[in-house]
This record gives C-alpha cells, sequence and structure tokens, in this order.
C-alpha cells in the first residue's frame, strides 16, 4: 500500500510540472518600408514603382501597422527582419521602421535585424516631390549599426553586422549578414573568412550544449530554382551550409527573392519568407519545440484594412498585367489562345509569390504553359514561368 501511495504521488508531481513551452519566432522579409515623406503627393515616383515586380511602398505605413499588430496579436519570443528594411536604404526610412519597433520591444517582444542589399550604402536612395526627385541620405555600415543597436546585439557578441542572440536556454539565434555593400552592392552575398572564424565555434558551442540554432540570412542558403541562383543566393553557399549543418542546424530564414517558398536539401531547410511589401504580404511562424525541429509555416496579415488589401492586390494584378500584356499584343495567336494565356500568367505570378504554388506537373499540364513556350520562348514572363518549374532542387520540405 505504500509503495502504491508513493507511486500516485509521483504521477502527481509530474503532472502538475507544466509542459515546456514551444519557442515561437515570428519572421517578416523585405519591408522595402519608405518613408512618407519621401513620396507623398508625387505621381513619378508611382510610375516608376509601376514598373517593378508589384511592391507596393506606397502603403508602407498601413503595411507597418498591420505588422506591429500581428505581432502584439501573437506575441512571439521575437520577430526577425531578414533584411531590405527600406525601400532604397533611405536614412529617413531606417530612422521611422526602426523607432516603430519600440512598440513591440516596450509590449516585451524583441526584435532582432539584418541588413539586405537595399539597406546600406545604397545609390538609389531618392526623395520624390511631384514630378521631380533627388539623392537623399543614405546610411553606412556604421550609422546602420547605430540606428538599429536597439535590434542588434553589441560588438562583443558580433562581427561586423552579425551577431548570435542566445533567445533562451535551448534556443540560440544566429543572424548573419552575408549582404554585399562595401565597395558595391551587389544582390548576391557572400560568406566570408571572418565570419566564419566567428561562426565555426558559437556551432560547436551549441552542438556540446544541445542548443537548437536558427540561421537567418538575406539572401538564400538554398537555390529555390535554377533561374539565376547567383543573384538570389549565397555566393559562395556551399561552405555556408557545411558550417551550419556542423552545429546542427536543421533551419535557415531568409528572404530577398520576394517569394514564400521552402526548400530542404540533406537535411537543411532554407525558408524564403515573401516579401511584406507584395500582395498577399506574407510573414512566417516557426514553432521550435523543446528538443526537437524548428517547424515553419506560411501566413498572410490578418490586420491589414481591407481597403489597403484590396489596393495592394490591384495593383499587384495590374503590375502582372503589364508585364504580359505586352508580349501578347506582339504574338501571333488567336484571341482565345491570348486569354489563356493570360490567365495562367496572372494565375502562376499570385500563387508564386503567395507561396501556394502547385505542384510542378500541374503547372506543366495545363495547355497555356505549351502555348508561352511556343510563341513566347524568350520572354521575360515565359522565363518567369520557368523559374517556377524548375523549382525542384531540393528535397521536399
Amino acid at each position: 500500500m505504500k509503495h502504491l501511495v508513493l507511486t500516485l504521488l509521483a504521477i502527481a508531481m509530474l503532472l502538475a510540472v507544466p509542459a515546456l513551452a514551444d519557442t515561437t519566432l515570428m519572421v517578416a522579409s523585405d519591408l522595402h518600408y519608405l518613408a512618407p515623406s519621401l513620396f507623398e503627393g508625387s505621381d513619378l515616383f508611382l510610375r516608376n514603382i509601376s514598373q517593378g515586380d508589384g511592391k507596393a511602398p506606397q502603403y508602407s505605413a498601413e503595411l507597418l501597422r498591420a505588422l506591429l499588430d500581428e505581432a502584439l496579436e501573437i506575441r512571439p519570443d521575437a520577430l526577425l527582419l531578414t533584411g531590405d528594411l527600406t525601400f532604397n536604404g533611405e536614412k529617413q526610412s531606417h530612422l521611422e521602421l526602426a523607432a516603430a519597433m519600440d512598440t513591440l520591444r516596450d509590449a516585451g517582444i524583441p526584435v532582432w535585424v539584418i541588413p539586405g542589399n537595399h539597406d546600406i550604402n545604397s545609390p538609389r536612395a531618392f526623395a520624390y516631390h511631384g514630378e521631380t526627385y533627388e539623392k537623399t541620405e543614405a546610411v553606412t555600415p556604421a550609422e546602420f549599426s547605430e540606428i538599429w543597436q536597439r535590434c542588434m546585439l553589441p560588438a562583443e557578441a558580433s562581427v561586423g553586422l552579425s551577431y548570435h542572440v542566445p533567445l533562451n536556454d535551448s534556443v540560440w539565434l544566429a543572424m548573419l549578414d552575408v549582404s554585399v555593400y562595401e565597395e558595391a552592392v551587389e544582390a548576391y552575398g557572400f560568406y566570408s573568412e571572418e565570419l566564419q572564424e566567428w561562426l565555426l565555434p558559437l556551432m560547436a558551442e551549441a552542438k556540446e550544449n544541445g542548443v537548437t540554432v536558427v540561421s537567418a540570412t538575406h539572401q538564400s542558403l538554398i537555390p529555390h530554382s535554377s533561374y539565376r541562383p547567383g543573384s538570389y543566393c549565397i555566393y559562395n553557399r556551399e561552405y555556408l551550409q557545411e558550417d551550419l549543418r556542423s552545429g546542427g542546424v536543421t533551419l535557415n530564414l531568409s528572404g530577398h527573392i520576394h517569394v514564400m517558398h521552402v526548400i530542404r536539401q540533406n537535411g537543411l531547410t532554407d525558408a524564403a519568407t515573401g516579401s511584406m511589401c507584395v500582395s498577399p504580404h506574407c510573414f512566417g511562424l516557426v514553432t521550435i519545440p523543446e528538443g526537437g525541429e524548428p517547424r515553419y509555416e506560411r501566413h498572410t496579415l490578418t490586420h491589414l484594412p481591407e481597403d489597403v488589401r484590396t489596393a495592394t492586390a490591384a495593383w499587384f494584378d495590374a503590375n502582372t498585367r503589364r508585364q504580359f500584356l505586352d508580349v501578347l499584343e506582339t504574338l501571333d495567336v488567336t484571341p482565345e489562345e491570348k486569354e489563356a494565356m493570360g490567365r495562367y500568367a496572372l494565375w502562376y505570378q499570385a500563387s508564386y509569390f503567395g507561396g501556394t504554388v502547385p505542384d510542378r506537373e500541374a503547372l506543366l499540364a495545363d495547355p497555356a504553359y505549351a502555348l508561352w513556350e511556343t510563341y513566347a520562348p524568350n520572354s521575360s514572363i515565359f522565363n518567369a514561368i520557368r523559374r517556377i518549374v524548375t523549382q525542384d532542387t531540393g528535397e521536399a520540405p
């Protein structure tokens, strides 16, 4: 009887111990925030950005507010911003965005950032006034560090603009700045010897202590497509992949490609979070169970006012139509074929950027794919479509 009582007491004590809570991370990328004072009232600005990929920086203030509200509702253990924080590196944009993050920090939600290829020493930092524009102040690496000091760790915990965050006893973050901007701004990333010398001891320490490390870069650690991988990836990524694996890293968070897409290769996953500035305004949520492997999920902003959501979707749609209509007008195809090709282009573009791309076989099986391949094989729009159907460079995540 005594043993039975002791057993029941032991079971009761075990049941009374609260389950270890999962660690949660919210990740957003490519906000391309532009201070409203740098463009308001300028039709020239709107015409210029209408030639892009559907980014909607004219709604920067509304998107930022929605992101803050989303984070305040979710209350993650940290919000990570993986580069291209600003439209084109304007100092005023950095100042406003960094100040806005104090709302989350004051609410007990730490924010950690790394720069992207649009954030530092940008030659395209402009202010627009009516039908004119002029250069506006950009930021140097030192100025970036000063402005964002509340969202980065001090020099003793870092190398350059990379740093390590011990989020809790079991989860660390490795925030890795691989962007190239010292002499000339480049789209690709680079894993330097200096960064490697700093990272390897960190990986060894994490492995020795059984700590789960989630890394973050701006450029992709793994090619998400065979289309121009040099521009979108870390140039010497194989070395960084090897060094991260040495520390047991299984998840890297990236951005840059403006597309929500997850790819896995040899046990390492690269989750590219779509651009917050592009409809449907995606972000990621990472759940890290105690001792378990991190899980990444796609989400979209729910706190965006409906009129803004409708406007940014229409803006994206119009940009997509502009891209393919110019091509279709030059082709000798029937009206029915033109309609099918246009429908296909809109469908693929919205799916691609929103992270809901159908499988490769479905894309190839659609008769409109054959029409594009036959009548416009060298067009930019078909190259973009081909970008999707070659997204089979890794394992299923």
